[in-house]
């Protein structure tokens, strides 16, 4: 049994690629329409103050190849169809109100979970300004957790091609967004500040169980998140969490819910020449207990960066009872990686990055759970820009 593979995105099942073409042509029609707008107006405006409308993207490309089984939807003869792609649309409609439509483009290659070229609703949220340290969000929104999880796919300033794939997820038991509210809030503590985040809401995600992909309904959801930027410039603390109710879960019994607990901390270290960064993350149901955690440094040379991550995921399946077998404490995935950045500018950045694993979490071979984890190789070189 193939147990967590965290991925996100929210994709609840497979598309057929028929819709590709019509798709991609209502992304640019869509995205060309806006943007002559936006120009338009901006020449009109141009007298009287800036444009209300703003346009941001960004686009990672990829060769990915791997040695020992597939994983990620990276196959062993190597796939140039691994990308990330969004467009945002940020519109201010008064001082205090801005609404915000973010479109999504991800390829993972041979993966079960991303077989469809489409573009997808990412973000849509209005946000209002209530107090000068009070926002408001109410839409579909990115949850506010760890370090990452709103940056997901800006290859500008990740450190690797992805965040760590099993504290951020890269298609299933995981999401990026959620539907409902955010609250957010700035309280300065004299040279420190406390930034403070509440969401509440429902989302998608998908288990995989021996290669069997399943919708799941988180409802009822609520966390919060909390960052304590010190005196010192770039460093900061965070602690954050969640509880939910999942409709739908495959390892239980048909029409029953399961409630989950997610609790997480983080260290975030990002100086002018020095990075580094650490998180832990403890998910628990009745039937799991999930946990992982990974220290990642970086070094800054000029326009180079070298990057290193350990990142180490452990699973507990107290309800499974098997003479002779042991599913507590499973060493579910161990992720050793190096990685060189090369930025040619801000917004075009070089990657070469190779990682080395031992883990269940491959999509083949499907490596039941009672067996030893296999060794697997891959490496990524991609190149990415944003505007």
């Amino acid at each position: 049994m193939e147990w967590i593979q965290p991925l996100t995105k929210n994709k609840a099942s497979k598309r057929k690629r028929q819709g590709a073409k019509v798709t991609w042509g209502l992304f640019l029609f869509i995205s060309l329409s806006i943007a002559g707008m936006f120009f338009v107006k901006t020449a009109s405006a141009a007298q009287i103050g800036e444009s209300n409308l703003s346009i941001h993207g960004h686009l990672t490309q990829a060769y990915a190849n791997s040695s020992g089984g597939t994983i990620l939807g990276i196959p062993q003869d190597g796939t140039t169809d691994y990308r990330t792609a969004a467009l945002m649309f940020r519109y201010k409609m008064t001082a205090k109100d801005t609404f915000v439509l973010q479109l999504n483009h991800e390829r993972l290659g041979e993966s079960p979970l991303a077989d469809d070229q489409t573009v997808e609703m990412d973000w849509l949220y209005y946000q209002h300004q209530l107090r000068d340290s009070v926002l408001i969000k109410i839409g579909k929104i990115p949850i506010p957790s760890g370090i990452y999880n709103e940056v997901m796919d800006v290859g500008t300033v990740l450190p690797f091609y992805r965040p760590p794939t099993q504290f951020y997820g890269e298609v299933a038991f995981s999401s990026e967004t959620v539907d409902g509210v955010v609250i957010s809030h700035a309280l300065p503590l004299g040279a420190w500040e406390l930034q403070t985040d509440v969401f509440a809401g429902e989302w998608d995600f998908v288990y995989v169980v021996d290669g069997v992909v399943t919708p799941v309904r988180s409802k009822s959801a609520s966390g919060a998140q909390f960052w304590l930027q010190t005196p010192m410039e770039g460093l900061r603390f965070g602690l954050g969490g969640y509880h939910t109710v999942d409709h739908g879960v495959p390892t239980i019994a048909p029409g029953k819910k399961q409630s989950q607990k997610d609790l997480h901390v983080s260290l975030d270290a990002d100086f002018e020449h020095v990075l580094f960064q650490a998180e832990y993350r403890k998910s628990d149901s009745k039937n799991h207990t999930f946990i992982d955690y990974y220290a990642l440094a970086g070094a800054r040379l000029g326009k180079f960066q070298v990057n290193v991550m350990a990142e180490i995921a452990t699973l507990d399946l107290p309800t499974i009872v098997v003479p002779g077998l042991d599913f507590m404490d499973i060493k579910l995935h161990r992720d050793y990686a190096v990685g060189v950045n090369y930025k040619f500018r801000p917004d075009l950045v070089l990657k070469v990055e190779g990682h080395q694993l031992k883990t269940f979490n491959t999509e083949e071979p499907i490596v039941p759970l009672f067996m030893d984890p296999i060794k697997v190789k891959y490496y990524i070189v991609s190149l990415s820009t944003s505007f």
